[in-house]
């Protein structure tokens, strides 16, 4: 017998755009749950669980700031040349993100104030979108 259970769509609050996904040096997935990282293909990326994001917030952020950093470095990277005596390597870090846990609930939306105080108090910035999950519905 086939099951008649589909999952739901996510509910989306504070959804990222293609422009903040472009103006982005990195992506943080806080997630519980399989989000889809197709529009983040190009991006220097880091997935952790929302309990890491919750807990080891500013390591997370730390590791999403060495990916971008090596995704800087490599060969291929389009990086312009700095000037002797710029600090624009040090400039503060646009970072975009996306929680989401099964019931999204509680966890969801406590990894993303997580996240955004975080990066804050690292001077970067960050913008994280929220996807909230709820139980399957019945087709």
């Amino acid at each position: 017998m086939k099951s008649k259970l589909k999952p739901k769509a996510p509910k989306i609050k504070n959804p990222l755009t293609d422009a903040d996904i472009a103006a982005a040096d990195g992506v943080i997935v806080s997630s519980d749950i399989h989000v889809d990282l197709k529009r983040f293909a190009a991006k220097p990326m880091v997935a952790v669980t929302t309990s890491e994001a919750i807990r080891k917030t500013k390591a997370v952020i730390e590791e999403a700031l060495a990916e971008i950093a090596e995704s800087e470095a490599r060969p291929e990277a389009k990086v312009e040349p700095v000037p002797s005596g710029d600090t624009s390597r040090a400039r503060p870090k646009r970072l975009v993100g996306v929680t989401s846990c099964p019931t999204g609930i509680a966890h969801t939306f406590m990894a993303a104030e997580a996240l955004r105080k975080a990066a804050e108090a690292l001077g970067h910035t960050i913008k994280v979108e929220t996807q909230a999950r709820s139980a399957p519905r019945m087709s």
